[in-house]
């Protein structure tokens, strides 16, 4: 989302002048910005340069033969060993993986709040949003300290939980499949129609207004 921003690649295909952004967050996503994703690994790094201020550094794949050997090991051999115990493939999204995530929420935050900041400074009165989506697959931690993170920064954060009747309980059912975790069209029926009755209605009503 920030590289696309930065490199000003959403103009290719905005016929319009947006008014809202809303980006669908996922627990994992922190995971994703320390090179994590297995399937990721040409994708942005950004680091902490020496004032504080989030930077793209390269892509994960350029990065020095040391983290790549450490990222190595760490995600492909230790992990694969581990996966085989059915209880640390129960307990790691959950506890072992969570305090790696902990370390790492503020690189995550500071990525989606120059996100949000340069999108709002292109484009003149849009406003920019988040949906979080709180799957009980991640532990309970991990979501409260991102969702209140991005309040504390002033992002409006809606969550799946409330779009999503009885998510919490059965999130199954909004899957494609048991194997494939990406969601299904009624979770987008339900989202889409949240998304319009409660975040943007009373914005649109505010502009049809004014016109």
């Amino acid at each position: 989302m920030l590289a696309i921003l930065e490199h000003n690649l959403e103009k290719d295909i905005l016929d319009c002048e947006p008014k809202f952004a809303i980006y669908q967050a996922l627990v994992n996503h922190v995971d994703r910005v320390t090179g994590r994703g297995s399937w990721d690994k040409n994708g942005p790094n950004y680091v902490f340069d020496d004032n504080g201020d989030i930077v793209y550094e390269g892509k994960f794949s350029e990065s020095n033969q040391t983290d790549q050997l450490n990222n190595y090991i760490s995600d492909n051999i230790f992990l694969k060993y581990l996966y085989k115990s059915r209880i640390f493939r129960k307990l790691a999204p959950r506890v072992v993986l969570t305090l790696n995530r902990s370390s790492n929420v503020d690189r995550y935050l500071a990525i989606v709040e120059k996100a949000k900041t340069i999108f709002e400074s292109r484009y003149p009165n849009s406003e920019f949003y988040i949906i979080l989506w709180d799957d009980p697959k991640f532990s309970d931690i991990s979501i409260s300290l991102i969702h209140k993170s991005l309040l504390e920064r002033g992002i409006k954060v809606f969550l799946v939980s409330d779009m999503l009747p009885d998510f919490r309980n059965n999130p199954g059912q909004y899957r494609l499949s048991p194997n494939d975790r990406h969601p299904a069209p009624v979770a987008y029926d339900f989202i889409s129609s949240y998304t319009i009755e409660n975040i943007l209605k009373d914005q649109i009503d505010d502009n049809t207004n004014l016109q």
